[in-house]
């Protein structure tokens, strides 16, 4: 696990920094399905060009780190008002649009992905 972690550091690192725009098509449209807050990521299961263009829906999970702290541009994630909110205030339930860092996916079951911006469309 410890050699997975590290790998993955590596291609995040290797591929640079070039966020996604809020503005740009999101990575993965859908609903938050479940939360870990103790390893802050979430599952969204959804439509989106992250994994495939295909009608069939996807689960992936999005963590959130502590990027922010080092680049402010990532992990920006925010309510249907427009407030910032973090881990603690998604819900299971939710309607979101999420960017991916970088567009990537590691290639597990489900894959994995870092969040770069989340936008929560409405609390189900």
């Amino acid at each position: 696990m410890k050699d997975l972690t590290m790998y993955i550091t590596c291609i995040f690192l290797l591929l640079g920094c070039s966020p996604a725009s809020p503005e740009s098509e999101p990575d993965v449209s859908g609903e938050v399905l479940e939360i870990d807050v103790e390893e802050s990521k979430f599952l969204v299961e959804g439509h989106g060009p992250l994994v495939g263009q295909g009608e069939e829906t996807f689960q992936v999970w999005f963590s959130v780190g502590n990027y922010s702290e080092q680049n402010p541009k990532y992990n920006l994630m925010y309510d249907e008002d427009g407030n910032e909110i973090n881990i603690e205030k998604l819900r299971e339930g939710y309607n979101v649009n999420v960017w991916a860092q970088n567009g990537i996916t590691l290639d597990s079951a489900p894959p994995q992905s870092i969040v770069e911006h989340l936008r929560v469309l409405n609390k189900n």
